[in-house]
Formats: C-alpha cells, sequence, structure tokens
C-alpha cells in the first residue's frame, strides 16, 4: 500500500477505480474535534482489508500520473467498494459512479472519515 488509494504490484501502480481517500499526509477531525491521520487511516483500512489475501486488479484505464486504473479484489471484495462503504474512501464521482450508494450509506451512517469533518482529497490536493 503506498496510500488508501494506490497499491503497488510488483512494477505497477494500481488506482482503484471510483475512489479517492485522504492524501497520506492529510489531517481530518473527529467527531469531537481532535484531529487525526486520516491519509494513514485509510491506508491502514486498506491494508488490513488485504491481509494476507493475494490482490489481484483488472485494468479499464490509465491515469495522468501513469498509474493503471481499475477493479482491485483480495479475498473476494472490492477493494475499493469496500473503503468507500467503510467511509475510508469517497466516492471519486468525476470519474466513476460506481460507488456512489455505498459513499451516501457511509455518509448517512457517519463512518470513517464521515464521524467528523474533512476535507474532499482532491480539495487537499488543490491546496496542498
Amino acid at each position: 500500500m503506498i496510500d488508501g488509494d494506490t497499491l503497488a504490484l510488483g512494477d505497477t501502480r494500481w488506482r482503484p477505480l471510483g475512489i479517492d481517500a485522504p492524501e497520506i499526509r492529510q489531517s481530518c477531525k473527529t467527531a469531537d474535534g481532535q484531529d487525526f491521520a486520516c491519509g494513514i487511516a485509510a491506508r491502514d483500512a486498506l491494508a488490513e482489508m488485504i491481509g494476507d489475501s493475494p490482490v489481484t486488479c483488472e485494468q479499464t484505464d490509465t491515469d495522468r500520473y501513469g498509474r493503471a486504473v481499475g477493479i482491485c479484489t483480495a479475498g473476494g471484495k472490492d477493494l475499493g467498494k469496500e473503503l468507500v462503504a467503510i467511509g475510508m474512501a469517497v466516492p471519486y464521482l468525476q470519474y466513476s459512479d460506481a460507488y456512489q450508494s455505498q459513499g451516501e450509506a457511509a455518509r448517512d451512517r457517519r463512518l470513517g472519515l464521515w464521524s467528523g469533518n474533512f476535507e474532499m482529497p482532491n480539495e487537499f490536493r488543490k491546496l496542498n
């Protein structure tokens, strides 16, 4: 895991399709206003999700950074879908609406990032 939405498999860097996770250096706020390292938490959630399972990715595109983009799975789970469902990534609607319903459910249930306040990862990148 490079961060919450970048995986290294061999020599290839992968970006799971349709998600955006906090940058590794990004900080968010908990429900009680405390800072927490949400970029690290997103990466750790991805690592925990994968565990010892092999990861496979099916490429659908290449992003502007040269990363392969696609559906990545481990242990029979779609990693992007699962990260959005637990609130540790948001649907990247600019590129895909595949996980929009999971994102809305996580927001409504105040899971993960949604439990406090956070800057959308794409907005954080613009400012930093």
